[in-house]
């Protein structure tokens, strides 16, 4: 009997519906499992019409669904392997990758383009993962073209999983822009979409969605959320999850005056980073630290993890304003006005494309200049900017938490 051509991505979808094994679907068929995972990446692109019936059957469904009348169906046209060439070639993500240690991920991408007729799925995975690395980096139109690349390639061939993972991109995207609305509607599709996720990128969209909705002063939420993604992460996630997830927690833990907690989690988290080689962790590991010695009133410990935290930033070139927020808060705290006013108003310089960093960055150099008293004219037009910026973000609760502080010093 002829050979017939499996429909991929139905099949995908249809074990993650079914939470199907690979190795069971292979003892049930009587191939090896080796074969099975060769059949879904692609590798066999025909296979006996018995295994095909065989596989219907476990798969619930009818073989007509289950084949394709050619193998081109399953494949990424000419152009979108064109498209993705053109793409990874003008980019820099060896010069961007290299400092965060993430040559696999480098590499893994290389090799997936220059395969011959490459499965769309695959491509879709490859777009999904360029997506990442550039809004790490920062870098979120070229992340946003990614995103929205992976999310039509899934849509074109109803892979859910490509389609989920191109959704937390995109949301992840929406949060660095400020467009707290979109972002938390994206996170509520991708959560929509749990099945098809494997369980470690769900903790992911747990621990960004409550890392905006403690970023928009929902801190109960946010604290809530995030403990999901603890719990996820004990038993799916990498060191870096981990070490993410109790940096969260410990901003959450900090601005809710629970020092000693957000001490705890701050050291895990750093922890956690040396453990990984997660050096961007590192770094924010030392700032975090930095102002809660300020809180606890150990002023050189506070300024030596200060100095630390962004010397090690400067060393992978990257410049945040959410960085010299940190360092610009623990220097009010200790009382030296004029640094804190320095950090905060370099933040600035690197805040314009983010808008809830930007907002932030106003509200603290509202304050400072406030209790310099001499500059109070300025302190309340900052007040007053961050005030507008994170209503605009959809953020109302930060604006009625800095207009309350505007009251008071005015």
């Amino acid at each position: 009997m002829k050979n017939v051509v499996l429909n991929i991505h139905l099949i995908r979808n249809r074990m993650t519906e079914l939470d199907l094994k690979q190795w069971w679907l292979a003892e049930q068929i009587g191939v090896d499992q080796k074969t099975v995972r060769r059949w879904l990446q692609g590798k066999i692109k025909q296979v006996k019409c018995e295994n095909a019936k065989a596989l219907a059957e476990k798969l619930e469904c009818e073989l007509d669904e289950i084949i394709l009348s050619t193998d081109e169906d399953l494949l990424a046209t000419p152009e979108d392997q064109k498209r993705a060439a053109e793409l990874i070639s003008s980019s820099q993500l060896m010069e961007k990758l290299g400092p965060i240690q993430e040559w696999d991920v480098l590499e893994a991408l290389l090799k997936a383009t220059i395969i011959p007729n490459l499965p769309a799925f695959v491509l879709g995975e490859l777009y999904n993962k360029l997506a990442v690395a550039c809004w790490r980096q920062s870098k979120i139109d070229q992340a946003s073209v990614y995103a929205d690349k992976a999310f039509e390639l899934g849509q074109r061939i109803n892979d859910k999983t490509t389609i989920a993972n191109a959704t937390l991109s995109q949301a992840n995207i929406h949060s660095w822009r400020g467009e707290t609305a979109d972002s938390i509607k994206k996170y509520e599709l991708c959560l929509q979409l749990e099945k098809y996720l494997p369980d470690q990128t769900l903790g992911s969209v747990y621990s960004n969605l409550g890392a905006i909705l403690w970023e928009i002063g929902d801190l109960e939420s946010g604290l809530n959320t995030q403990l999901k993604a603890k719990k996820v992460f004990e038993n799916h996630g990498t060191d870096m999850n981990r070490s993410i997830c109790q940096a969260q927690l410990s901003f959450i833990y900090l601005e809710n005056g629970e020092v000693g907690k957000a001490k705890e989690a701050a050291e895990q988290s750093l922890m956690l980073s040396d453990s990984a080689s997660y050096k961007r962790g590192q770094c924010m590991g030392h700032l975090v630290l930095g102002e809660i010695a300020a809180r606890m009133g150990e002023t050189n410990t506070a300024k030596n993890k200060i100095k630390t935290g962004l010397e090690k930033f400067s060393e992978l070139n990257i410049y945040e304003g959410f960085n010299f927020e940190f360092a610009g808060r623990t220097y009010r705290i200790l009382g030296e006005l004029e640094q804190a006013q320095e950090y905060l108003t370099e933040g600035l310089k690197y805040s314009e494309k983010f808008p809830v960093y930007l907002a932030a960055l106003y509200r603290e150099l509202g304050i400072v200049l406030s209790e310099m008293g001499s500059k109070k004219n300025f302190a309340q037009e900052y007040l007053s900017r961050s005030i507008s910026i994170f209503e605009s973000v959809g953020a109302p609760i930060r604006a009625e938490q800095v207009k309350s502080i505007k009251k008071s010093y005015s």
